[in-house]
């Protein structure tokens, strides 16, 4: 019988598509059972497996839906302007997978493989950090601009307030 995630794959698929990811499947068994053997195979299997690992074929169904995620967060960083930020409400499957992300690095499983391709995309693996990296870089570019830290602030209506500002300029 097939397997579960078979059936899975195959009602995502329609036509053609469906006979497509069947052969997906197979070759994801051979390797498999190629793997159990020791890796002894034959050279036309061998010669197959190196021809797809040439293309980024995803032996493991996980991984493939790992970098189907990691793409997703990808391209959402390059169309809001390198920001990472998904909310729950926009996203939710891709912000659990963010979470899931942090929960792996946090606890010490996540791979270097992927911690590496995250970093590439100036991931946060800690939003709490990188927000106040963020705060600090602005503050950075206030005091070249104005040549002190006397932030405005704004009182509860949105204005400035003259009060906080004198405070904060005594810190400086």
């Amino acid at each position: 019988g097939k397997s579960r995630r078979a059936c899975q794959e195959r009602e995502r698929l329609s036509g053609a598509s469906i006979d497509l990811a069947e052969w997906v499947v197979k070759q994801r068994k051979q390797y498999r059972w190629s793997k159990s053997k020791g890796g002894k195979t034959c050279d036309a299997l061998s010669a197959r497996i190196v021809i797809l690992e040439s293309m980024g074929f995803m032996w493991s169904c996980r991984a493939a839906q790992w970098q189907r995620s990691f793409n997703k967060l990808e391209l959402h960083g390059k169309l809001n302007g390198g920001n990472l930020k998904v909310r729950e409400k926009d996203d939710r499957q891709l912000y659990f997978w963010i979470e899931q992300q942090r929960r792996a690095y946090k606890k010490g499983t996540l791979s270097m493989e992927r911690e590496d391709l995250l970093r590439e995309i100036d991931f946060a693996f800690d939003p709490h950090d990188a927000n106040w990296w963020q705060n600090y870089e602005n503050l950075r570019r206030w005091v070249q601009e104005h040549g002190n830290t006397a932030v405005p602030l704004i009182d509860e209506n949105g204005n400035p307030d003259r009060k906080s500002t004198r405070l904060n300029s005594s810190h400086a």
